[in-house]
């Protein structure tokens, strides 16, 4: 399939879901390029300004927003890819008692991580505790009491008061799901080289945090979903946006996440994706107080 290469002024992690669906799939048939045919048949490269956050899902925030959820799945995800709504993850189905404050979900049948191993209560139950003692993202989680495993496919998050939008948190890339006690590892070795549930697997991360990183991603095997139709999903920094304009212009670039707006002048509107401006907003409800007296 030949598809036309386009820059995009902001990232998102439905846009590179739909790239990846819209893209042609392996070998040579596969790729993007300014005039039809990739250079690269079957890859991806994405150049944006900075190095990633990288693997840890409570640093999950601008830089690693779009890799994050391609190696790591959630139990819920946002619908692809109008953003409508919550659909199945890792968890096919889930509901909330009102009367317990709680959500008790059922986990897919079948989901392995990359290496072959399921997908497990206990590997919920232990990636919830990650979350919760996230130094960066754990206020996200504080209305949440605790995780526990019911049966051999069930998991009970039990919330401090009444909250049933807290499901929404679940689809966010710093409710990542890990295997428990990661793996046999320790945090630093299993951060360094992960194992998800995703639909790509990391398979070679170079330059690690610094201007000229390079992360590599090829498909997980053992994806409990549709393979994606790319063979290779590169992350690449470079900070100079002349830089990346012009490695996009020579094919080896294939999206640019954020382009400058002298550069962009440069580009026919038309191999333009303008999106909006990649501000978000995130409200917590405070679950642990009444509201504040406002003085007068």
């Amino acid at each position: 399939m030949k598809t036309q290469r386009r820059l995009v002024a902001a990232t998102a992690l439905a846009a590179v879901t739909a790239l990846l669906a819209a893209c042609g799939g392996g070998g040579s048939s596969g790729g993007t390029s300014a005039g039809g045919s990739s250079p690269r048949p079957g890859e991806i490269v994405y150049a944006q300004s900075s190095p990633t956050e990288g693997f840890n899902a409570d640093s999950c925030w601008q830089y690693s927003i779009s890799m994050l959820p391609l190696v790591y799945d959630q139990l819920v995800r946002i619908q692809a890819p109008d953003g409508d709504g919550l659909g199945p993850g890792l968890a096919e189905s889930w509901e909330y008692d009102p009367a317990t404050t709680s959500y008790l979900l059922t986990l897919r049948d079948g989901a392995t991580f990359s290496d072959g191993s399921p997908v497990t209560p206990a590997d919920v139950v232990f990636s919830v505790e990650q979350w919760m003692a996230g130094v960066a993202n754990g206020y996200i989680y504080e209305n949440l009491a605790g995780a526990e495993a019911v049966g051999d496919n069930q998991v009970r998050l039990t919330m401090n008061s009444d909250d049933p939008v807290f499901i929404n948190s679940l689809a966010m890339c710093s409710s990542s799901i890990y295997p428990a006690n990661f793996g046999g590892r320790t945090a630093e070795e299993f951060f360094a080289d992960p194992v998800g549930a995703g639909p790509f697997q990391l398979a070679n991360w170079s330059q690690q945090g610094t201007p000229t990183e390079r992360i590599e991603l090829t498909p997980n095997p053992n994806y409990w979903g549709p393979a994606p139709e790319v063979d290779r999903f590169v992350f690449e920094s470079i900070a100079d946006p002349a830089q990346r304009a012009l490695q996009f212009r020579s094919g080896a670039v294939d999206i640019v996440g954020v382009l400058d707006i002298s550069v962009a002048r440069q580009f026919q509107a038309d191999t333009l994706d303008v999106a909006a401006p990649a501000i978000s907003a995130l409200l917590v409800p405070n679950q642990a107080s009444g509201p504040s007296p406002i003085p007068i």
